[in-house]
């Protein structure tokens, strides 16, 4: 992987391309900041929602949707015009929203993480109007979401159940079948936080912790790994030109200052071409 971008985010997360503008959005989550990055100039414009935000991604009408710490937020490009979409999700101030993506429809799917590690977290899945369904309860730390080429299956962490696991997937009626754990991790691999699918089928997990991305089969087979020169790996995403680009968003979240001494770009951007293309990133479509 290749350094990017020196930011030193103290938790940087939820990274996505965004096809319209060329560019790739990312936020600082404890920092409560926004980001965009324009690959071809270097250019790096901020902004804040006035909360932690989890995620960011973009809209089929321009805008962008933030995942906030309780409640989505919907604004303009430039963050201006912000407003809340759809109503809260959690009341529980111990309950915060986590990671997030959009299906091949345009509907997101977020989840929410329990600070008290007690399992009271849940997914969510909301369509064009900002209307919520519940898909999954009992979570703790809801994380990586994807899914496969064909759209038939989709991918999901936990993270504190150190496990990839892959759900039958209803494109159409964006419903949730029969699931199984496709692997497992040892804790000494870190925590197993987001993921992105390439179009060969792999799934790529980021790993809190020991500094790695790995490479899964759909049949649970370890068939690669990325080794990155920072511990806290949170997320990666495809993009680019080509959509073979790979970005990865980092963290110094909670490391002492001796840590940071030891790997100086954690927080930073990393990227690298793969050769091969992500599953799209689709927009979440506003109703």
């Amino acid at each position: 992987m290749r350094h990017l971008l020196t930011i030193g985010c103290s938790l940087g997360e939820g990274p996505s391309w965004d096809a319209t503008t060329s560019t790739w959005l990312f936020v600082d989550i404890t920092q409560a900041l926004v980001h965009r990055l324009d690959p071809v100039s270097g250019e790096l414009t901020s902004f804040t929602p006035g909360m932690e935000c989890s995620a960011v991604v973009p809209t089929a009408c321009g805008r962008l949707l933030l995942v906030g710490f309780d409640r989505l937020l919907l604004c303009d490009a430039s963050g201006a015009n912000i407003h809340d979409f759809g109503a809260p999700f959690e009341t529980d101030p111990l309950i915060r929203m986590n990671d997030a993506k959009v299906d091949s429809r345009g509907r997101l799917w977020a989840g929410s993480r329990d600070k008290e590690r007690a399992g009271r977290a849940r997914l969510f899945r909301i369509d064009a109007e900002g209307t919520s369904t519940v898909m999954r309860e009992g979570v703790n730390v809801s994380n990586g979401i994807g899914w496969s080429p064909d759209d038939a299956t989709m991918y999901y962490i936990d993270s504190l159940t150190y496990s990839l696991r892959a759900f039958d997937f209803d494109p159409v009626a964006g419903e949730l079948g029969a699931s199984r754990e496709l692997c497992s991790f040892d804790p000494s691999t870190g925590l197993p936080d987001g993921l992105s699918v390439d179009e060969a089928g792999i799934i790529w997990v980021a790993h809190f912790g020991s500094g790695t991305i790995t490479g899964h089969t759909p049949a649970g087979e370890q068939v690669g790994v990325h080794q990155l020169p920072v511990p806290n790996v949170t997320s990666l995403a495809f993009g680019g030109a080509e959509g073979t680009e790979v970005l990865v968003t980092t963290a110094r979240y909670r490391m002492a200052e001796a840590e940071i001494a030891g790997s100086p770009r954690s927080g930073d951007l990393f990227i690298d071409d793969w050769g091969v293309r992500g599953v799209p990133t689709h927009p979440f479509i506003v109703g």
